[in-house]
């Protein structure tokens, strides 16, 4: 049986440029909903990934699987072919594999927060729990009363994670938690801005040191003050970022001053 179609929203359809947006691994593509007012001058495209939203009946393959059917959906909706990738998470780690295995597809990137590397003792306690836990309402609601979800945000969180089948987030955590072929790094020839929040895990800032060790041209920066979901925690900061380095490729001065050095 043929796997369904990937879902896709698609926003802003007469402008000329377009931002593919890639979402984090426990919510969908409704995560950027706060950014939608920055990007009104792009063509947007924002899917949810197999096993998540409007996805929830696809099989997760892998990363790289993922990546290809992205580069799918940018050759055949993206104006000229091409996109810009906003990533989160999860979808920073996947906007990694597609810029490198499909490099004359992607514009530029805006990745923050992707594991590259194997957790330590306490996250990877951490990450076990959090998967005896998935399956529990109760967990979803404190995580995302902890994101600042309230009412129907709130709901709606709840229910996407609940949503991910027991096989597509084991198949989803071991390939995360594992380590990023470097060969995908090293192929990335995009624009890319790599940013860490700055009281984000320690995991994230490894990987971000791995990111700017191996990745040609990288540039890497700081959000101060942010946790991982920044992109909800301080909505105008992170708008500002994106619009400054989708408008011209350049570093906001808020993101200026913590730059991220190469292990």
């Amino acid at each position: 049986m043929a796997q369904p179609e990937m879902f896709c929203q698609e926003l802003n359809s007469h402008c000329q440029e377009t931002v593919l947006f890639l979402h984090g691994g426990n919510v969908a593509g409704w995560m950027w909903e706060p950014q939608h007012e920055a990007v009104r001058d792009y063509h947007c495209l924002v899917p949810d990934f197999p096993g998540y939203g409007g996805s929830r009946n696809m099989r997760w393959e892998s990363l790289a699987g993922t990546a290809d059917l992205l580069a799918d959906l940018i050759r055949s909706r993206a104006r000229g072919g091409r996109a810009h990738i906003v990533g989160l998470s999860l979808g920073a780690v996947v906007g990694l594999h597609l810029a490198g295995r499909h490099a004359d597809l992607v514009s530029s990137g805006f990745l923050t927060g992707p594991p590259l590397t194997a957790p330590g003792p306490v996250t990877g306690l951490l990450a076990r729990l959090q998967l005896r836990a998935w399956d529990q309402p109760w967990f979803w609601k404190t995580t995302g009363r902890g994101y600042g979800l309230t009412g129907e945000g709130l709901d709606v969180f709840v229910e996407t994670a609940l949503g991910v089948s027991k096989d597509n987030r084991d198949r989803i955590f071991a390939e995360v938690f594992g380590t990023f072929p470097v060969e995908v790094l090293r192929s990335i020839t995009a624009p890319l801005l790599l940013v860490t929040g700055g009281k984000d895990a320690r995991l994230i800032k490894d990987s971000a040191a791995i990111a700017a060790r191996e990745i040609p041209g990288i540039r890497t920066a700081m959000a101060p003050g942010m946790h991982h979901q920044w992109n909800i925690e301080d909505i105008g900061l992170f708008n500002r970022s994106l619009t400054a380095w989708l408008t011209g490729a350049q570093l906001h001065p808020d993101l200026a001053s913590a730059v991220v050095n190469p292990a």
